[in-house]
């Protein structure tokens, strides 16, 4: 580790004769600066061949962001080691790198972010809870970065899709045994609803089904058939173990997306699939329903919503037409600016309606994606979020034609889950969430297609 540090940060000198001694895996070795009493070298990083060390320790720096989600704010250690990183390429590689390719799209997707955000702290309702988070949200441009720079190299692209995928897998399984023995592998105890590996709340049912595209891709390119089929059935029981509704809708449009896709590739396929797939989600839920409480009792609540009124639909969403009905308000007394990312907990007591439960349990967020952007970033934000999502779809359905890795399909149904218009998971401009769903566009755009243009940067060592 203090080597890979110092190759990404310092300079290093070596004496001419350990050029005999060197790897033939290091490339474009050259002499820089010579002089009869103190030859030296250098070697270009960006021509590393594949096989050294660099890309399995820049795959793991990528994948334990990952690894951590679960320990709170441990993750953003990684994050911050890889915008330390997207500094020194944003310094040497410049518009050379930053403006072209796959780290253009992803510039100007973060730019259609970023300026709504700044835009609105003219009109925040409270300045600095918002100016604090349009502060913190460069790191993961910068480290988003990194990572684009990072999986240019194939190997890289392989390991860091293959670690993501057996860690997904350890969550579905470490899951599977809390609900089966009280306890997971990490000692946590099972609560109300299954968690897994996170020590508590509900992230378990909001990050597991946004992130089983990787496992149930990684599984479909390389594990037997049979073995998908398992996969796929443990992921859906620890799914709706879960407990969060809106994972199991984001869950359902992934697997939906999977059938669409082999529906136009494999159209005589596509039939046994919908078949397998409906067989082992019923089974799932019929057993769960009558083993779990906690699920049957979910699963009624969701039923209200046929009752076709108020009180059935308000019940049915978990007393959430009145923070949305608030919201509403909200953007319509600030449609253009909006009132400052992070501001809604703020701004509820002005705008709530007299009775309203929520007016003595002030909301975070509105449960809304679209709705929290729109009356947060006002209509500059919203529309640029839908242009940052055409963006993304357009330069997926090309990549698509270019026979994309896996990992591409993966991120791309990932981010599909979170920016499906009916979700009510958690507040994308928070610390966390955001996190997660940066990570996954700087992968998305990291495995597209598009050739990236780099400069020669050369190092010392």
């Amino acid at each position: 580790m203090i080597g890979w540090i110092q190759e990404c940060i310092s300079h290093f000198r070596v004496p001419l004769p350990v050029l005999r001694n060197l790897p033939p895996s290091v490339g474009c070795v050259r002499m820089q600066n010579f002089s009869p009493s103190q030859p030296s070298l250098c070697f270009t990083t960006m021509n590393l061949k594949p096989h050294t060390a660099s890309p399995v320790l820049r795959a793991w720096l990528i994948s334990s962001t990952l690894l951590l989600i679960p320990f709170g704010h441990s993750s953003e250690l990684p994050i911050a080691i890889m915008a330390i990183w997207g500094i020194r390429l944003w310094i040497q590689q410049g518009r050379v790198f930053i403006w072209n390719g796959n780290a253009r799209l992803f510039s100007i997707v973060f730019l259609l972010f970023i300026v709504p955000m700044a835009l609105a702290l003219l009109n925040a309702v409270f300045l600095p809870r918002s100016l604090n988070t349009v502060l913190t949200y460069p790191r993961l441009y910068l480290a988003g970065l990194f990572v684009i720079y990072a999986l240019k190299d194939e190997k890289v692209r392989q390991l860091v899709f293959k670690i993501c995928a057996y860690l997904i897998a350890f969550w579905v399984l470490d899951g599977l045994i809390q609900a089966l023995f009280g306890y997971d592998l990490l000692g946590n105890p099972y609560p109300t609803r299954v968690n897994g590996p996170f020590p508590g709340g509900l992230r378990y049912g909001v990050y597991l089904p946004i992130l089983s595209p990787i496992l149930l891709e990684y599984a479909r390119k390389n594990w037997h058939p049979w073995m998908q089929l398992t996969i796929f059935s443990a992921l859906t029981g620890a799914v709706l173990l879960g407990g969060f509704r809106s994972g199991w809708l984001m869950y359902g449009v992934v697997i939906f997306a999977y059938w669409l896709m082999f529906l136009r590739k494999k159209p005589s396929a596509a039939f046994k699939i919908f078949i397998a797939a409906s067989l082992v989600a019923i089974l799932a839920g019929v057993l769960l329903f009558n083993v779990s409480q906690r699920f049957s009792d979910r699963v009624n609540q969701s039923f209200d919503v046929f009752k076709l009124n108020y009180s059935g639909i308000n019940d049915a969403s978990s007393n959430r037409l009145p923070i949305w009905e608030t919201g509403l308000k909200i953007v319509e007394a600030n449609p253009i600016l909006g009132i400052g990312p992070r501001g809604f907990r703020y701004a509820y007591g002005q705008y709530g309606s007299p009775g309203d439960y929520w007016m003595t349990h002030s909301p975070k967020y509105p449960h809304q994606l679209y709705l929290e952007v729109a009356l947060e970033s006002g209509i500059v934000g919203l529309v640029s979020l839908l242009s940052a999502l055409l963006l993304l779809a357009r330069n997926g359905l090309q990549s698509l034609k270019d026979n994309p890795a896996p990992g591409l399909i993966a991120f791309g149904l990932s981010l599909l889950a979170i920016y499906f218009p009916f979700n009510t998971h958690p507040a994308i401009y928070s610390a966390d969430f955001s996190l997660l769903v940066w990570w996954l566009t700087s992968l998305y755009c990291g495995y597209g297609t598009r050739k990236t243009h780099y400069k020669s940067t050369v190092y010392d060592v």
